[in-house]
């Protein structure tokens, strides 16, 4: 079998797959990515049993059908180190040759049937998104995803398909992202759960892609299909807390501030914070909010006073600010709207926007114990 492909082409590709592949697993086959001619054409597949990515790739085939299975890490090492040439492989019964303008260089090759079948990908529900749209909603809430595997429910973002509208959905108890998409509606109310590091993959291989991804599920599978690229999952297996339960309903007191301004203000504040609680507090005064917090272990004070566009009661509430800090980072807007009820409720964060899109976006802080 002999397959020409450029060589900047295969290393984009590789770089891709190569976030499926599990830096240990007792599965030696898993560290291959599986090289597939069918018809003349080449698909590139990684897996870690969990998640599979197919990517097939611009490429001239001799023959008509045939696999092989090859390392990752030694494949992408040689590959991005080439110059942008166009690449030959020449594959025997035992190794795999690369020609090149460099060189010549000669990998051994691992048994194709050893390398797990892909999932099956018989569909119940199907719906299609933008690429970019589906980008953007998982970018905007994964990074609220919980790290505990005792509670692998919130480890992953949730697509909650209603009637109305569908939902994505990411919280670690402490902060909480809800993104709502108004013109994508469902025949059928249902929750998946994906896993992060499927979700991190898919947001990758969606990077600059300017076509309609089809989304299809079952009960244990979702899969993401797009022209040259397939992603399929196993979703998490598990109840999705009623996040709409925690999301305050009545919030009297809010302001309207500068994001870029109130996120470098928490930076500098949070030096002097303690190193465990990284407690502030914002103390709302009419078109005032000071932030402040205090380390006493330590002795270090910080106070600044920024101003914005309050309504509702003065308010005293502590936050902490590195979840602050994340919220705020991962949002655009040149000002932000903070709701609030109670000390001890949380703080709901919205972008103030001037276009109408079909998009609205929730993040949601939750509050610390003011220290006396």
């Amino acid at each position: 079998m002999k397959i020409t492909v450029e060589s900047q082409l295969l290393a984009k590709n590789l770089n891709v797959l190569k976030k499926v592949v599990p830096n240990n697993s007792t599965m030696p086959i898993l560290g291959c990515f599986l090289f597939k001619v069918d018809e003349g054409k080449l698909t590139i597949i990684a897996s870690d049993l969990e998640t599979t990515l197919q990517i097939q790739t611009e490429a001239i085939c001799t023959e008509e059908k045939g696999d092989f299975a090859v390392s990752a890490d030694l494949l992408i090492e040689i590959v991005k180190s080439l110059p942008d040439d166009s690449l030959t492989l020449n594959l025997s019964k035992t190794e795999l040759e690369i020609e090149s303008f460099s060189g010549n260089y000669k990998m051994a090759v691992d048994d194709a049937s050893a390398f797990p079948s892909t999932p099956e990908t018989k569909q119940e529900n199907e719906v299609s998104l933008e690429a970019h749209v589906l980008n953007k909603a998982l970018m905007s809430t994964l990074f609220a995803t919980g790290t505990d595997e005792l509670r692998a429910m919130l480890t992953g973002v949730c697509l909650d398909f209603q009637k109305e509208a569908l939902v994505f959905v990411a919280t670690d108890a402490n902060k909480l992202v809800k993104y709502t998409r108004n013109d994508i509606k469902s025949d059928e109310a249902k929750q998946l759960i994906i896993p992060k590091k499927p979700i991190m993959v898919l947001t990758n291989a969606l990077m600059g892609k300017d076509e309609t991804v089809k989304i299809g599920y079952n009960v244990t599978n979702i899969s993401f299909e797009m022209e040259n690229t397939v992603m399929i999952c196993r979703l998490i297996d598990a109840k999705y807390p009623n996040y709409e339960g925690v999301i305050p309903k009545e919030n009297p007191n809010t302001l309207v501030i500068n994001r870029a301004e109130l996120l470098k203000s928490i930076k500098r504040i949070s030096i002097f914070a303690n190193r465990t609680t990284h407690q502030l507090v914002f103390d709302k005064k009419g078109n005032s909010l000071t932030i402040l917090t205090e380390d006493k272990d330590y002795n270090n004070k910080a106070v600044e006073n920024l101003t914005c566009v309050g309504d509702g009661d003065d308010l005293k509430i502590g936050f902490n600010a590195r979840f602050l800090g994340e919220i705020l980072s991962n949002l655009t807007s040149e000002k932000v709207k903070i709701e609030m009820s109670q000390p001890n409720r949380a703080g709901i964060i919205t972008p103030i926007v001037t276009t109408e899109d079909e998009d609205s976006i929730l993040m949601l802080v939750m509050p610390v114990l003011i220290a006396s």
